[in-house]
């Protein structure tokens, strides 16, 4: 059985769910100002998402720890002046 969970940050939220050891994107909802630049969805051992608002970036990356979505890294940037 998978088990999903949701993430919310300051950019908005995802939600997702692992099957033993793999990660699957489920969902991206930015919020309000943000918008999603990338979002992972196949399984993998672990998946990204990236968001964006003007100058700004985070990326999440959450993986499986025991059958569980755990964050394990959460990097902010801010991007270049084009």
């Amino acid at each position: 059985m998978a088990s999903c969970s949701a993430f919310a940050e300051e950019f908005g939220e995802i939600d997702v769910s692992c099957q033993g050891p793999y990660a699957s994107g489920v969902d991206a909802r930015p919020a309000t100002g943000w918008r999603t630049v990338s979002f992972e969805t196949a399984p993998d051992e672990d998946i990204d998402a990236v968001f964006a608002k003007g100058d700004r970036s985070i990326e999440i990356e959450v993986f499986c720890n025991r059958g569980e979505p755990t964050i394990s890294e959460v990097e902010q940037n801010t991007l270049p002046d084009d």
